[in-house]
């Protein structure tokens, strides 16, 4: 419940927390009682107000004022028009005339001058309703506001002009008549007010509060925030409960009541001090229709801010809360009700438009009416929100986040506040209930009540008279006054670190699973408020430890049922928690009360209220939410009881304790290195139980990162459609398929269509670019093919629109702006970009005015204005469905919904007044004022936290209290890229393509691909069968592999990057055509055409899991979404600008790490993850199956370890053939392998090496910038992928341009021997600068070379065996094998050897003969001499293979049979030389 002060409130139950004053100097004990009887208006003031000659004063005052009222409001609607015409404002002139009017206009406060008043200004009303007809129908007639204005205006000016006429008459007949203006009322009574002292609280912030009370004429005078409480203090109910709240009883003044009445909606009382207060922040109020009284001319332009009035009422309620209210999530309150007596029934809290009717009853001076009919009446203006008040054609609406609404006037069977039944129960029933608490009882919030209402849900009938019982109990204690605290030390150095409240607060409500919002609480002496359903929590105060622990009682109250039975159980136990609230009367109060006195100041608790507090105790040592209580209580005692330095130091910085940062330490890793959505997915987990719902809040913000796929599809295949189900298609031609038939000659056909928009636009005054000269010369283009061309243009954009309006981006008003028979964008080329706004604040749609600057490129504005409202709209979606899973039982926590702002901005009077003259011809004479001050409505709130959500084409703001959700929410829209990244990190792009884009990827990824689908499929994925059948409808753009992009499954493959597809997008046309894919004639546009040739094999597995998944029924977005699942998502990446700055920059790097979390959430998340670890495990077990096959053969068991753990391997008679595994569950058969292997072969420690080389090797994260990469390989010598050296031993020993291996580049050696008359540091290495070109080219280079050396030295090469081709040499070896695993275990030896005889050496020449003689007796030691001998006899073998090369006598067929017999002998050497080495070690 809120915490509000006493005079915005209309009910019985105080909506808050209300401490008393603090004990006098005399040390008051006990509890002085309130004033039990309101003040009665005295008789000799009532004498004075109910008499004739009274009454005949205060009808000539009336009339007099509005007389004065007229032109003054007559210029202030004028000035208002100007306003709105420079779009300061939305408020419109004729509003203003009435409001200002009825401002200035003093209404009478006696009954017998009211009656007076009536019967006099009855044909002025008449005459009023008169002026508003003839200014509608002048609106209608000219559409000009102004002139509207200005005639309804003079209307009412009739009297004016008739005045000297009508005196003449008045006086012949002998009769007083004086004319006014005055709108027809409904009858109402006005309360008698005197001097307000103490500001007031805007209407808007009332109806937060759930109620408005007003003074009467004894309301005393200010006591200020925590001044002595009035003796004569009254709580007076209106028919609408407050939310909970906390309220200082020292802000109340006197007699605060508030009426009810029969009937609609009426007006408020001109006078009405909580309506023209002119330090009010806002007014939203409901008001009768023209009744916008306000209190002075400079004050004429701070009426209802657009946006909070009827208008924001107008905003569709299936978001969160109510529109227009500051996150206000209005529905039907539940909580701790008080307890039910015949005259002080509990409360049942309304819905937002419920509170607002009440609000305006209590105007009506009718009296109470009962709750029942009062409901009834109320549902018929729901919905329509606060400010001007528009009642008259509700519509009944359904609160969304009511956990239940509950009938006015009914009993319940549960529920703190009934005392009925729960009285009836058996000492040994509340016995076991006591008993209960605590026991099962997880945090969280509960399951469902079983038609459970916490304390705060009764209905609360209310009868004719006024009731003023309102009291604090005996036992109530205020808040902390620290500054009876003594003075401790006198310098810090004595002190402790301080004890934080913010350190308090975090820890507390994150151990209850909650939020504490903070700020955002209107209401002058309104503290707090605690929101059923959503739980939203919300102090005024930062950091303010007593309200916080107030309100987070009510949320226990909320979560557990429990209490309220046991409690009402025990009528004495109920009594005490009642005296120890600030409502003697308000059970759920009390307990709030009471808990914030058990965690603030357990000892005064304990002296008041020892059964309180005993029970506290006991809930705190059964319940699961015990430990966090108590550790709070143990915080916030400790921090009112620190030195009074250490709480101000406490107040100075921050320092977050190390469990704060530890928090949530998995979310904040993985949101920040893989899944930048990590905070939409743990927040759907958490409130769905574990699960992710098929087309949720997460699955469409995944399927948001197609946006620029969608678009281009646009372009393809035709204008995007929302069907009804919500899933995606395209329908039409595509843009491309439109302008083909005039691609041959596409400027001239884009000049005519700037020509005829153009045309268009001069006619409605609207364009300045182009003379009439030009835009003729533009027509003259003319031709059947181009005007049928713009025609279908027309219709395309057409329906983009349709799309972004049925996304809830547009809304009819807005498209308005745009439409126009032939329209085309005319973006400039110096047309500011919208500057970075909140997250969701999409700036929308501008009307075009007609500027001067030039147009951008045609083709460009066509394809970037569909672009940006696709890529607006498919992410707005996975907002508004992220919202309403906030609106749901416990998303408060998560965000909640607020109010937009306003802001004052002045304008100079003369710019008014020109602008009027300019638009519609109207002079004022007379000198303007010097400014006129204008609130522009709509603002975004303030904050960090906030973002924004379009609903219906308008902004709904949202404060997120979830750090990762902001964050998730701010990565919806990612970035740009930066332009130095984008160079940085050419080199990572160029490399990766000089993989991925090669036939052997493009087969071998396919080939892995349909195997890791078998595995993760939820749809039963059929492996090679449904890859080939998605390969065919790819190949053929099926209508289904359209919907498959349509419906947001583009992107996600390695290949298509979303910066370059947006890039591709923009580049969209060329001179050669419109279809940019099919113009090769630059890299960049080769490059892409690759790239989506390469994507074809990519997006088989997931297009035949599409098609399964559309086949067994699935929605469409779903099976889109199962599509991106059933291999890795490569659109995915954390929102960590460093590692975001590595992802662009290293190759493969964002890859490994997402194909890492795709299995971990196979495994731990998946709802198929049992299948998952099924499937893996057969696997596995057939992997070793494998092994053990191949374990006895040579081939197999000479392989490197680099091709054991990355291939299967299959031997079929001579010939070898191999598979790629997948990549990590391919490392769990690997795994399996070895592990056999090592058991087998009775190695175990061997083992320990494998795992960490098979997990070093598929989870490796290369964190070198491609850039350098290569640059570090040939500084470390060696490839950091097979770890084979890039120059052996003894190659340092001839001069650089001989260095090469036997299988070095042709071309290379060439290269190196052109160079062996230069300087050695001018020549070319061979092995050195192959290697280099490969770092950067990797399989392209292989590809180039191998070309080069077969077009310029193809007699000089062998022929080229199987396992050099393309393609095949990825599935097949020959023998005898390249390498082997010897090999590199050779050089490592003869490495290592080499340095141990150089250091022994070393040792030696200094006089160290010890350690020489203990590294003598090492085991490697005595081996170099060994491997130095078989490493002269290697050399040997490599010059006779290159002299095989060079000899011209044999053919390559020879050549090769030659080479392969040397490679033979070599391996055998290497191998026989590494073994031996090994026994001898042994």
């Amino acid at each position: 419940m809120s915490f509000i002060p006493l005079e915005q409130s209309g009910y019985r139950q105080p909506g808050g927390f209300a401490p008393l004053a603090g004990e006098p100097k005399e040390k008051r004990r006990g509890f002085q009682p309130l004033q039990s009887q309101p003040d009665q208006p005295s008789i000799l003031k009532q004498a004075a107000l109910e008499n004739p000659l009274t009454a005949i004063a205060e009808t000539g005052m009336n009339l007099a004022s509005q007389a004065v009222a007229l032109p003054v409001a007559g210029l202030a609607g004028l000035a208002t028009e100007a306003g709105n015409a420079l779009g300061l404002t939305e408020r419109k002139g004729a509003d203003v005339v009435h409001s200002v009017g009825e401002a200035m206009t003093y209404q009478p406060r006696g009954e017998m001058g009211k009656a007076a008043t009536e019967v006099a200004t009855y044909p002025f009303q008449k005459l009023a309703e008169a002026g508003q007809y003839a200014g509608g129908k002048t609106l209608d007639a000219t559409g000009s506001p102004g002139l509207a204005t200005v005639v309804d205006t003079a209307v009412n000016a009739l009297p004016l002009v008739i005045d000297p006429a009508i005196r003449a008459a008045k006086k012949a007949k002998g009769v007083t008549a004086d004319v006014t203006e005055k709108p027809p009322v409904t009858e109402q009574v006005t309360p008698q007010v005197t001097q307000e002292t103490r500001g007031f609280s805007p209407v808007e912030d009332t109806a937060q509060a759930d109620g408005v009370s007003l003074r009467n004429q004894n309301t005393a005078p200010d006591m200020g925030m925590y001044g002595r409480v009035p003796e004569n203090a009254v709580r007076v109910d209106s028919v609408d409960p407050a939310p909970r709240g906390f309220q200082p009883l020292k802000d109340i003044g006197d007699a605060d009541i508030a009426t009810t009445s029969p009937g609609r909606v009426s007006g408020v009382a001109v006078d009405d001090p909580m309506v023209h207060r002119p330090d009010a922040q806002s007014v939203a109020l409901v008001r009768r229709e023209r009744d916008q009284g306000l209190p002075a001319v400079d004050e004429q332009l701070r009426a209802v801010p657009e946006g909070r009035g009827a208008e924001a009422g107008t905003q569709p309620l299936d978001m969160v809360g109510a529109p227009g209210r500051a996150g206000e999530l209005r529905a039907g309150k539940r909580g701790m009700g008080a307890e039910a007596t015949p005259d002080n029934p509990s409360p049942e809290l309304l819905p937002d438009s419920m509170q607002r009717e009440g609000v305006d009853r209590g105007r009506s001076g009718q009296g109470f009416e009962g709750i029942d009919q009062g409901l009834a009446k109320a549902d018929q203006g729901q919905g329509n929100g606060g400010g001007r008040g528009d009642t008259r054609q509700p519509a009944p609406i359904q609160p969304e986040n009511s956990v239940r609404d509950v009938p006015w006037g009914n009993s319940f069977s549960r529920g703190m506040g009934e005392a009925p039944g729960i009285e009836k129960q058996n000492a040994a029933k509340a016995s076991r209930l006591r008993d209960a608490i605590g026991e099962g009882n997880a945090i969280g919030r509960p399951a469902e009540k079983q038609g459970f209402q916490p304390l705060n849900a009764e209905a609360q009938p209310m009868a004719g008279k006024v009731q003023n019982s309102w009291a604090p109990g005996a036992n109530y204690a205020p808040l902390i006054d620290d500054a009876k605290a003594p003075a401790g030390a006198k310098t810090v150095a004595d002190l402790p670190d301080p004890i934080r409240r913010e350190n308090i607060i975090a820890e507390f409500s994150r151990a209850l699973d909650s939020t504490v919002y903070e700020g955002r609480v209107k209401g002058k002496n309104r503290l707090g408020f605690f929101r059923p359903g959503v739980e939203e929590v919300r102090t005024k105060r930062f950091n303010d430890l007593e309200v916080a622990g107030h309100e987070l009682a009510h949320l226990i109250d909320f979560r557990v049922p429990e209490l309220s039975q046991v409690i009402k159980g025990d009528k004495g136990l109920a009594k005490e928690f009642r005296s120890v609230s600030y409502d003697q009367r308000s059970l759920p109060e009390g307990f709030a009360e009471g808990m914030r006195l058990w965690l603030t100041q357990p000892e005064t608790l304990k002296a008041r209220a020892p059964a309180v507090a005993d029970f506290l105790d006991r809930f705190a040592d059964k319940h699961a939410y015990g430990p966090a209580l108590k550790k709070a209580q143990a915080d916030m005692v400790g921090w009112f009881g620190q030195d009074a330095l250490n709480r101000a130091r406490s107040k100075i910085g921050t320092d977050k304790p190390l469990s704060e940062h530890l928090d949530r330490a998995f979310d904040k890793f993985r949101q920040s290195t893989v899944d930048d959505l990590h905070g939409v997915y743990q927040m759907e987990r958490d409130m769905a139980g574990g699960k992710i719902s098929p087309n949720g809040a997460y699955e469409s913000a995944r399927l948001s990162r197609a946006s620029a796929s969608i678009a281009d599809g646009a372009i393809r295949y035709g204008h995007p459609v929302k069907r009804a189900d919500g899933s995606f298609t395209y329908a039409g031609k595509g843009l491309e398929e439109i302008l083909r038939p005039v691609a041959g000659s596409l400027d001239d056909a884009l000049l005519y269509f700037v020509g005829r928009s153009a045309r268009e636009l001069k006619q409605q005054g609207r364009e300045h670019l182009f003379s009439d000269a030009e835009i003729k010369s533009m027509l003259a283009l003319h031709t059947p093919e181009r005007l049928q061309a713009f025609r279908e243009y027309q219709k395309w954009n057409k329906g983009v629109l349709d799309f972004a309006e049925a996304q809830g981006v547009l809304n009819p008003e807005a498209r308005a702006l745009w439409k126009r028979t032939e329209y085309l964008p005319f973006h400039r080329v110096q047309q500011p970009g919208s500057l970075k706004g909140k997250p969701g604040d999409w700036q929308g749609i501008k009307a075009l005015t007609g500027g001067t600057d030039n147009i951008r490129d045609v083709l460009g504005n066509m394809v970037a204005n569909a672009a940006q409202l696709v890529d607006v709209a498919v992410k707005n979606e996975a907002r508004l469905k992220i919202a309403e899973l906030a609106s749901k039982p416990g998303g408060g926590r998560f965000m909640v919904k607020i109010d937009a702002e306003s802001r004052p901005v002045k304008v100079s009077g003369s710019q008014v007044m020109d602008e009027m003259f300019k638009r519609y011809g109207i002079a004022i004479d007379g000198q303007p004022p010097a400014f006129f001050e204008f609130f522009l409505n709509g603002q975004p709130p303030a904050g960090s936290n906030v973002v924004a959500v379009l609903k219906d084409g308008k902004k709904v703001w949202y404060e997120v209290g979830d750090p990762i959700l902001l964050r998730s929410l701010e990565a919806i829209d990612r970035a740009p890229m930066h332009w130095l990244t984008q160079w940085l990190g050419m080199p990572k792009r160029l490399g990766q393509m000089s993989i991925t884009l090669t036939p052997d990827f493009m087969v071998a990824n396919i080939a892995r691909d349909t195997i890791m689908g078998a595995v993760m499929s939820r749809s039963g994925f059929r492996p090679v069968v449904d890859s080939i059948n998605g390969m065919r409808l790819r190949m053929a753009n099926d209508p289904l592999y359209k919907e498959y992009i349509a419906n947001g499954g583009g992107l996600s493959s390695i290949y298509l990057d979303q910066h370059h597809f947006r890039t591709k997008l923009e580049k969209f046309y060329s001179n050669q055509g419109v279809d940019y894919r099919t113009v090769l004639d630059t890299p960049d546009k080769l490059l892409g055409f690759v790239e989506t040739l390469a994507d074809s094999f990519e997006v088989s597995t997931r297009l035949g899991e599409y098609k399964r998944a559309i086949d067994a029924g699935e929605h469409p977005r779903h099976a889109a979404y199962l599509g991106r699942e059933v291999s890795t998502d490569f659109a995915m990446k954390g929102d960590s600008k460093a590692l975001g700055f590595m992802y662009d920059t290293v190759m493969f790097l964002r890859p490994a790490v997402v194909s890492m979390d795709r299995l971990y959430r196979g495994v731990a998340h998946d709802p198929n993850r049992a299948a998952i670890g099924a499937k893996t495990a057969m696997l596995a077990l057939a992997s070793v199956g494998l092994y053990l096959l191949n374990r006895d053969d040579a081939r197999y068991a000479d392989l490197p370890d680099w091709d054991r753990d990355t291939h299967w391997h299959f031997f079929v008679g001579d010939q070898h053939f191999r598979y790629p595994k997948i990549w990590e569950v391919g490392a769990v058969a690997s795994l399996a392998e070895r592990t056999t292997e090592r058991l087998m072969e009775t190695d175990p420690q061997g083992l320990g090496k494998d795992f960490a080389r098979i997990i070093g090797h598929t989870f490796s994260l290369n964190f070198m910038p491609q850039i350098l990469a290569p640059i570090y390989e040939q500084g470390a010598n060696r490839n950091s992928f097979t770890k084979a050296p890039i120059e052996t031993p003894g190659m340092e020993n001839v001069q650089p341009f001989m260095r090469a291996k036997p299988n070095t580049s042709e071309t290379m050696r060439a290269l190196g021997m052109a160079t062996r008359n230069m300087p050695e540091s001018m020549q070319i290495n061979p092995v050195r600068t192959e290697a280099l070109l490969r770092g950067y080219l990797n399989t392209w280079a292989m590809y180039g070379l191998m070309l080069s050396d077969r077009a310029l030295y193809s007699e000089v090469g062998p022929a080229m065996r199987a396992d050099e081709m393309p393609v095949v040499r990825r599935f097949y070896a020959n023998e005898p094998a390249k390498h082997t695993k010897f090999e590199t275990q050779f050089y490592d030896m003869l490495g290592e050897a080499k340095r141990l005889q150089g250091t022994m050496r070393e040792l030696d020449r200094q006089g160290r003969p010890e350690i020489a003689d203990e590294k003598e007796r090492s085991p490697l030691a005595g081996e170099a001499k060994p491997l130095e001998r078989a490493q002269q006899n290697v050399k040997v073998i490599n010059a006779e293979m290159m002299k095989t090369r060079r000899d011209k006598d044999l053919s390559p067929e020879q050549k090769r049979q030659r080479i392969d017999e040397l490679l033979a002998e070599k391996n055998a050497l290497l191998k026989a030389t590494v073994q031996d080495a090994k026994a001898a070690q042994k």
